[in-house]
């Protein structure tokens, strides 16, 4: 169980994010990405994590035009990339739907849109499936929301993965 300290520094985090992803699309831009790594537990960078985001961050830099980073921060919810692109917010997606498929601890990237007026773009608005739980491929969103796993079984997979991670060939280039 989280401490309320702890509750309170992640909940200080995300309100902060939300605050520069607000400013970001205040000043004109038809959309910006947000980039993580959806860790579950109270460890928001173990061993390889960093690698991890350091990897799909150069991904996203190479599959999009214009790249543009805003702002980079490692907080107590982890690493994070707020960015804009010369590409449309579709395209955007699919970019960072592709990112999420390209090795297995790939997983655990998740990549936003949001666009000024609606909101975050979601996987539906692609005809796409939600994200798969890391443990039994159904909705992670319903897992979660009905705890249907142990949460330490998710960390342990979710430290699996990045472990995965570090023992490929992306791993291994990112040191």
């Amino acid at each position: 169980m989280l401490c309320d300290a702890f509750q309170t520094d992640l909940l200080a985090a995300r309100d902060l994010r939300q605050t520069q992803i607000d400013g970001a699309l205040a000043v004109g831009r038809p959309w910006v990405g947000s980039l993580c790594l959806a860790l579950p537990g109270e460890e928001k960078t173990p061993p390889g994590a960093l690698d991890l985001f350091a990897w799909g961050r150069h991904l996203l830099e190479v599959a999009m035009p214009g790249f543009e980073p805003l702002q980079e921060q490692i907080d107590p919810l982890g690493s994070w990339l707020l960015v804009s692109a010369k590409t449309d917010a579709l395209s955007a997606k699919r970019i960072g739907i592709a990112l999420e498929n390209r090795h297995p601890a790939a997983r655990l990237f998740d990549f936003d849109i949001y666009l000024p007026r609606s909101g975050p773009l979601s996987r539906a608005s692609l005809g796409m499936d939600e994200r798969p739980c890391l443990l039994c491929r159904r909705a992670a969103r319903n897992c979660i929301r009905l705890k249907r796993h142990h949460p330490e079984e998710v960390v342990r997979a979710a430290h699996a993965l990045i472990a995965c991670f570090r023992n490929s060939s992306p791993g291994r280039l990112s040191d």
